[in-house]
């Protein structure tokens, strides 16, 4: 099981969400608003059947274990669908939300004084190692023989992700009339920003982008106009716009910046990008592997690397394509195809559909809080295209945790 890594509260949470069954005599809420998390409970349970019976022709249960995380980690949020706790709920997440933040770019600050770099020189470095971003603790893990934390993979678009909705809840505290405001909110907002022009995340950036131009759209669409708020926005944009541009033509190193540059500069020079051609390399392999095999359309081929790879490699030979691509699907929607097949792909469309159905109820559509999370969605929607942040444990513990708050904050509106 090489690369299967466990959280402490894995262990402890099969216990609980037993306990609680048991309890409740199994009984679990089925309210309309978990209707997306059903979709994507069955869409993981497709996943998961498939992922089992690949077990018996390539032995590799990384995955088939992942999918079990990811069930258990679902069914825990409609467990607690009822908890009456969430008026506290932004109180404790924008804790946890600052610390999480701080100690990533204390982290980031460690590194570069261990470096012995100049802040160019690092900045550069980090830009190419995800190693040294300030991406959150999901990924880092203390590997006892050599005494030392290390990131076994890179988390940072998913980690920006989550960045993005501390953003989004943050300025839903600011602008709403139902919620006491901080200077913590202030703070985090500045903080994300921070972080997140540190973070090779070009899916977060357009999630971001998306919430922020689509929740002016819908505001001075939507709501009774004020000359003051579009005055502001414009103001707030031309400065975001100017510093841009400032910082783009200075020689300044900028994680964020330096990505985006290099990314035009190839596209620029050779018409392409080594991660985007590596992402479109694997979906058209996966797409022509069901052309060789068409009856993989019902069953994908398992949460199972080297099920997976041995397909797409057959099919690179086959077709004489000469592709590279990557090693997973880089893609929420193609992950869901290639591991559970068209009905695994089917629930996860759900999921989404679903969701903009429920936060589009009149309900939680008069909340602030709901339309910024429509809008978040849609950029999930988009970003997930080429990534698959909403399935990472990270982000769909919170996510689902902050649509709660907001469904239950909705409630109590009403």
């Amino acid at each position: 099981m090489n690369g299967l890594i466990f959280y402490p509260q894995e262990f402890l949470l099969p216990v609980l969400l037993l306990l609680y069954l048991i309890l409740n005599k199994f009984k679990l809420n089925y309210a309309a608003h978990l209707q997306p998390y059903y979709f994507l409970l069955a869409a993981l349970g497709v996943i998961l059947l498939s992922s089992s019976v690949h077990l018996y022709f390539y032995p590799e249960s990384t995955g088939f274990f992942k999918t079990v995380k990811y069930l258990l980690y679902v069914f825990c949020i409609v467990a607690i669908a009822d908890y009456d706790g969430f008026d506290r709920f932004l109180v404790q997440f924008n804790k946890i939300a600052f610390w999480v933040i701080v100690l990533s770019l204390m982290g980031f600050l460690y590194s570069k004084h261990s470096s012995g770099l100049s802040w160019g020189s690092f900045m550069q470095r980090a830009t190419w190692k995800a190693e040294l971003m300030p991406s959150g603790f999901s990924n880092l893990i203390y590997n006892f023989s050599s005494g030392s934390f290390v990131r076994y993979t890179g988390n940072h678009g998913i980690y920006g992700t989550y960045l993005v909705l501390i953003y989004l809840l943050n300025i839903g505290s600011i602008f709403s009339e139902s919620i006491q405001t901080t200077r913590l909110n202030y703070v985090l907002l500045g903080l994300v920003l921070i972080n997140l022009g540190l973070l090779t995340a070009r899916e977060a950036l357009l999630v971001f982008v998306v919430l922020n131009m689509l929740a002016l759209f819908l505001y001075f669409t939507t709501t009774r106009f004020k000359l003051k708020h579009l005055v502001g926005s414009m103001m707030a944009i031309a400065a975001a716009v100017c510093l841009l541009v400032v910082l783009w033509n200075l020689d300044v190193n900028i994680v964020l910046i330096n990505k985006l540059k290099y990314t035009m500069a190839s596209y620029e020079h050779s018409g392409g990008e080594a991660n985007i051609s590596a992402r479109t390399g694997v979906w058209m392999l996966t797409l022509y592997s069901f052309a060789m095999t068409p009856w993989r359309l019902l069953t994908g081929y398992g949460f199972n690397r080297e099920s997976y790879i041995a397909a797409l490699e057959k099919t690179n030979a086959f077709f004489d394509l000469h592709l590279t691509f990557a090693g997973v699907p880089e893609s929420y929607f193609f992950t869901l195809l290639a591991y559970g097949g068209v009905l695994a792909l089917l629930f996860g469309v759900f999921y989404f559909l679903i969701m903009f159905y429920q936060l589009r109820t009149p309900a939680i559509r008069k909340t602030l809080f709901g339309r910024l999370l429509f809008c978040f969605m849609i950029g999930v929607l988009l970003s997930n295209n080429t990534g698959a942040s909403v399935l990472a444990d990270l982000l769909i513990t919170q996510l689902a945790l902050a649509y709660m708050f907001i469904v239950n904050h909705a409630k109590k509106l009403a």
